[in-house]
């Protein structure tokens, strides 16, 4: 076993592939809802929405994956990497916490300012035309509420209080998430990968789907349960706690299981991901 750091992501290997797995999720995901709504009859409404849907998401996918890539390039130079160790069959057995936490938080809060900013001016427009159709409806406590959060979303003290709650939301879920990992990979093994090394890069060729989706799957149930806990401590609503542990436990399971079959298929036209491991 060896540790390795990960100085560096290929922009557009790291963009080029996870843009087109998400993009065949939301198209696959976008037939299984126009079949849903044929049978319920509301075909036509549900028809109007998916270009939107598919188009963006396609859209702020590029930006984000892109975005994220160019991010941890820049902050490797200043902070402390992710570190990774790995065997020689290829089981990342342990991935470093406070330089995850911290890297992961730092990109995703960038990235949610950089997004407002690119709404802010909508935001009243938006606003204006909601408020407008609630107030000739005769919804005037629902105009009050749009009114109120728009007023929120661009008065500057709340956007840096949302800023400091995403970082350290952010910052607080990767730390434990990496923590539980590195806790259980000696149990139930860790996450499997085939990597290879060539020219200085390292790629990406294949992703174990079981095992990788298992131990993440396992994350996610002590994750849910300590949430979980909260809330039944809170509404004594204990079949909302057993379906919500369910619930998360089989939708991580599933997401990260074809995420990875996907990977390993469109990675053999697309060409793998490419990064920096030393």
């Amino acid at each position: 076993m060896s540790e390795k750091e990960l100085r560096f992501i290929d922009p557009t290997s790291f963009t080029l592939l996870n843009v087109s797995i998400n993009f065949v999720i939301v198209i696959v995901v976008s037939i299984i809802a126009l079949i849903v709504s044929g049978i319920m009859g509301m075909i036509a409404v549900v028809a109007m929405f998916i270009p939107t849907v598919i188009f963006g998401t396609l859209m702020l996918d590029i930006s984000s994956n892109f975005l994220t890539s160019i991010l941890y390039n820049e902050f490797t130079k200043k902070l402390n990497c992710i570190k990774l160790d790995i065997t020689e069959d290829g089981e990342i057995k342990k991935i470093s916490p406070i330089p995850t936490a911290l890297m992961l938080a730092l990109i995703i809060t960038i990235i949610a300012l950089i997004f407002y900013l690119m709404c802010f001016l909508l935001i009243p427009i938006v606003g204006y035309y909601l408020i407008t159709i609630m107030m000739y409806s005769g919804q005037l406590m629902n105009a009050m509420i749009i009114s109120q959060y728009c007023t929120l979303l661009i008065t500057p003290l709340y956007v840096v209080i949302g800023l400091i709650a995403i970082f350290v939301a952010s910052f607080v879920t990767v730390l434990i998430e990496t923590v539980l990992y590195n806790l259980l990979t000696n149990s139930i093994g860790g996450a499997v990968v085939e990597l290879k090394t060539e020219d200085g890069l390292t790629s990406l060729e294949s992703i174990n789907p079981v095992k990788t989706a298992t131990i993440f799957a396992v994350i996610d149930i002590v994750l849910s349960i300590i949430i979980g806990l909260t809330y039944v401590i809170m509404s004594k609503n204990y079949i909302g706690f057993v379906s919500q542990v369910i619930g998360g436990v089989i939708g991580t399971f599933v997401v990260v299981l074809v995420f990875a079959y996907l990977y390993n298929i469109l990675s053999k036209k697309l060409g793998k991901i490419k990064v920096e491991l030393i």
